[in-house]
């Protein structure tokens, strides 16, 4: 038994009168027969598609009852034929080729278009979509040719092979235009990720210097316990690890997930304003020209550099590299790194 339901025509839009989802991806016979430029022939376009279904061409799709306002405001029930999903959409498309092949590139729009709604969640507004053609089928088109004539056989063979062919492009047409739209979606959530990770390591370097700024405006006179200057610890890490002393600088105060806060910044000497201008002096009056420097806790800075040793992949007997330095190979003592030659 065919699945029924009734709706009510007004203009170009549906009300539903009884439960039918027609929203989204699906199209009636009566917009088939619209896109055809042919709204009062719409007994015609169905019988053509009923003459396909015999044939077994395409599949047979449910109907609906649609109430239709004539010019006399009197309303009438219509029987449409409701072509959806896959099946549907490719259907519709052989019924349009089959009747008028220059209008089936009109038709593969409107599926494009109801596509793109239903994939925002959105319901087609009465006249809203692309413009349909103003030319419509002409008659000889929807009649069956005679079937004892030859010559009419081979044309129609020759026109069943056009229509073939142009479905074939349509279809691969709409493929790879929908193809490039996930491309283009994917691309775009991909840049949309790097923006946002650069974004953060951005806010991450500048909230960095407020801590050093702010560590260097409250300098202590003396070093604090278990803390080391960046030059003692580029010393400690060669020795340990036969690192550069790039490596280690880099590391410790650049690399997003291994920099060190500074633990306090050491005062040299003592200050003394001279003329409004600050002067650092040591323990004979002499002027300084470092007045500081900063230290780090020596426990951290071991364990942020054991973190990124362990990720470094050996290239070479002598080199390695590592995913935060792209581009970069640098030294590191033998056995110390995964993989290796």
């Amino acid at each position: 038994m065919e699945a029924r339901t009734t709706l009510a025509r007004v203009g170009a839009s549906y009300e539903v009168m009884q439960p039918m989802m027609l929203l989204g991806e699906a199209m009636t016979s009566l917009e088939i027969a619209e896109v055809l430029c042919m709204s009062d022939r719409h007994d015609d376009v169905k019988r053509s598609i009923e003459r396909l279904m015999d044939r077994g061409t395409i599949a047979c799709p449910p109907t609906a009852d649609v109430q239709e306002r004539g010019g006399n405001n009197r309303t009438y029930s219509t029987k449409v034929y409701v072509f959806s999903g896959a099946q549907g959409k490719r259907d519709s498309i052989v019924v349009v080729a089959r009747l008028s092949p220059e209008h089936t590139a009109a038709l593969v729009d409107r599926w494009q278009f109801l596509e793109e709604k239903a994939a925002a969640g959105e319901v087609p507004l009465p006249g809203e979509g692309p413009a349909l053609p103003t030319e419509p089928v002409k008659i000889a088109q929807l009649t069956e040719p005679p079937k004892n004539s030859l010559e009419a056989i081979l044309a129609n063979a020759r026109m069943v092979g056009e229509q073939a062919n142009q479905i074939v492009a349509l279809l691969q047409d709409a493929v790879e235009s929908r193809a490039e739209r996930e491309r283009q979606k994917i691309e775009q959530q991909r840049l949309a990720a790097e923006i946002q990770e650069v974004r953060t390591e951005i806010a991450d370097i500048r909230q960095y210097q407020q801590n050093v700024a702010a560590i260097i405006a409250t300098p202590v006179p003396t070093k604090p316990g278990g803390c080391e200057a960046m030059t003692a610890l580029k010393s400690k890490f060669h020795k340990r690890y036969g690192l550069s002393g790039w490596v280690v600088d880099r590391v410790l105060t650049q690399l997003e997930g291994f920099r060190v806060v500074p633990k306090a910044y050491v005062q040299n000497g003592v200050r003394h304003e001279a003329d409004g201008v600050t002067v650092v002096v040591d323990t004979r009056g002499n002027t300084i020209d470092a007045p500081g420097y900063l230290v780090y806790q020596a426990a951290t800075c071991t364990s942020a550099m054991n973190e990124f040793i362990r990720e470094c992949v050996r290239v070479s007997p002598c080199k390695v590299t590592h995913p935060a330095l792209p581009g970069k190979t640098f030294n590191l003592s033998a056995g110390l790194a995964k993989g290796g030659k």
